[in-house]
């Protein structure tokens, strides 16, 4: 017995080395070879964390050139105690946006997307893999713009309108693109046709067959490409709050920018605890508007990106920017009744959360500013009938609607300062994709329409939907959804996906 025992301890040992010996693969002392080069991880590893393995990955900046300019993006890699599992790995592609980040160098936030996922990974025999894309984040280079930053800081403590913080925009990203083209960098290779290909480098440096690729918002085209271009290494996709690559800006485009408001001012229909007609609510928000607009507010609020107190000015376009940038969650909706009776009285306690989401955001210095505008030169711009969206701004509300839109119609878009013409013109086409698809979305989602995903099904032949009385990025909101999602990436062919 003791023999037996002694013996599977040697194999069950000798099992784990050859797994991490698998997964991590020497320092490599040529930091310009196309592959993985292992590094301390950003956040704080646990000692029991062994599991856990951080790399960079190096890929050609303009993959027409491989042997040009190298570039890197972080790669977070969790090894599932399963050391003799051959499962396809979960791929986590990034924070949507595009531009977003995953802060991988926020302990607490890497662990949550860590148990977020586990139930279609790890506990599965999965390896879950997280990674920035390509110009974001603790990317080298990371296309965030700092001089927005500092100038945005500055902003926040005067009573600028949205149109006079546009023009300081303007400067900072001039500045930021021509910084970024002077130190060599090429904007015409940070659009999704380049991290599909990143992807399909990494899947050989990993030496892993297939992946299942998780993607949130943008991340759901970066997996769309990935699938449309190189099938063969996708097992399965986990498409959540799904963005569609041909889906025209101009597509429906005043439902499209009245949605969020629609959203808010039928809150009752929504949380389903009220009465407040929508015409009520709509009225009072614009009169709260038009208040903050006259005698703005000063507060206090705070810079999650620092953790440092910041004086700041609220005023009418801020709050409005403020709620706006809360209907991606489903909370708003419910502190919407305080909000308003709150601000009519002067006060801000309810307020003061949503502004500090806001500010934060603004303030980001993870946030791949440059990148998401080059992916908007090559896959959106191309793809705008811009006479047709000219009159469809028209039809807008008059005031801070209309006035707003127009601004981001008429000003700068940078494309002719970054280079960018070229473009993939079947990036706007739909095009089938045949590999087994979940689509997880919220109901009251106004950022990415339901209506978009069961429009755009008919281009997956393999294709489920689960909703939910969320918004935004269900699998952050709804654990059910990580449970169904595990159903499904172990059988996508099973006919009950509902969570056990």
């Amino acid at each position: 017995m003791k023999f037996n025992l002694i013996l599977a301890l040697i194999v069950l040992v000798a099992g784990f080395l050859f797994a991490l010996n698998q997964i991590a693969p020497p320092e490599r002392s040529d930091s310009i070879a196309i592959g993985l080069e292992k590094t301390d991880c950003w956040f704080d590893k646990k000692p029991w964390e062994l599991f856990t393995f951080c790399y960079y990955m190096n890929v050609p900046e303009d993959h027409g050139r491989p042997e040009g300019r190298m570039i890197q993006f972080p790669v977070v890699y969790f090894k599932s105690h399963n050391v003799f599992a051959d499962k396809a790995p979960v791929l986590h592609l990034g924070g949507g946006g595009p531009g977003g980040p995953m802060y991988l160098d926020y302990d607490d936030g890497v662990r949550s997307v860590k148990e977020e996922h586990d139930d279609f990974s790890l506990k599965q025999g999965r390896d879950l893999i997280i990674i920035d894309m390509r110009g974001t984040g603790l990317a080298k280079p990371s296309l965030g713009c700092q001089h927005l930053v500092e100038l945005q800081f500055n902003a926040f403590q005067q009573d600028l309108s949205f149109a006079q913080e546009w023009d300081l925009h303007e400067a900072s990203y001039l500045q930021c693109i021509d910084e970024f083209k002077r130190s060599g960098h090429n904007l015409t290779h940070y659009n999704s046709t380049s991290v599909a290909k990143d992807t399909a480098l990494l899947n050989r440096s990993l030496k892993t067959n297939k992946f299942v690729l998780f993607g949130v918002s943008y991340g759901a085209v970066y997996a769309q490409e990935i699938a449309r271009n190189t099938p063969e290494i996708v097992e399965s996709m986990i498409l959540d709050s799904a963005a569609f690559p041909h889906i025209s800006m101009n597509q429906n485009y005043v439902n499209r920018t009245l949605a969020p408001y629609r959203a808010l001012y039928g809150y009752c229909s929504i949380i389903n605890t009220c009465s407040d007609t929508a015409e009520n609510t709509r009225g009072r928000i614009w009169s709260i508007y038009r208040q903050l607009k006259q005698q703005p507010i000063e507060m206090n609020i705070v810079d999650y990106n620092t953790g440092e107190s910041l004086k700041a000015v609220l005023n009418g376009d801020r709050f409005i920017a403020s709620l706006f940038s809360g209907v991606y969650s489903m909370a708003v909706f419910y502190d919407l009744p305080q909000i308003i009776e709150e601000l009519e009285v002067g006060r801000t306690e309810t307020i003061k959360p949503y502004f500090e989401d806001y500010a934060t955001f603004m303030l980001d210095p993870q946030w791949g500013d440059v990148s998401a505008q080059a992916h908007y030169c090559s896959e959106v711009k191309p793809f705008i009938d811009m006479e047709k969206m000219r009159e469809s701004i028209n039809s807008l509300p008059a005031g801070y609607i209309r006035e707003s839109t127009l601004l981001y119609f008429e000003a700068n878009d940078f494309c002719q300062e970054m280079e960018i013409s070229a473009v993939d013109s079947s990036f706007g086409e739909g095009q089938q994709i045949n590999v087994p698809t979940l689509f997880l979305h919220g109901k009251y989602d106004s950022i990415t329409p339901l209506s978009d995903v069961t429009n755009e099904m008919a281009f997956f032949k393999n294709s489920r939907l689960l909703t939910y009385a969320s918004a935004h990025s269900v699998m952050s909101a709804e654990e059910c959804a990580e449970l169904s999602a595990g159903v499904f990436v172990a059988d996508p062919s099973a006919e009950d996906l509902s969570c056990q």
